[in-house]
């Protein structure tokens, strides 16, 4: 099924290409969350776009066997870690409840 899944993504939408590259890249950035249990190195973080999207701050996840069990995993795209601290903030941030 991994082998699939790379071949199904090899070809990622224009829109992801677009982003990648740069031509469709947002703006603007709104610092939405830090995890506070991180010592607020600024990692993981998590921000709001100008045009409606989000991105993620996180160091990048380097283990072989990890990134192995990635699925739909195309070339251009990395993986980040986050803490469950910052998905807890994100998950309040978007429930309009307290993490």
């Amino acid at each position: 099924m991994r082998e699939r899944s790379r071949t199904l993504s090899e070809q990622p939408d224009r829109l992801t290409q677009e982003i990648a590259h740069g031509s469709q890249a947002a703006q603007q950035l709104e610092h939405i969350a830090t995890d506070p249990n991180t010592g607020k190195d600024g990692c993981p973080s998590y921000y709001a776009t100008d045009d409606g999207r989000y991105i993620v701050q996180g160091y990048k996840l380097t283990s072989d066997h990890a990134r192995g069990q990635l699925v739909n995993f195309p070339h251009g795209e990395d993986a980040v870690i986050i803490t469950k601290g910052l998905a807890d903030l994100i998950v309040a941030h978007h429930t309009g409840t307290t993490a």
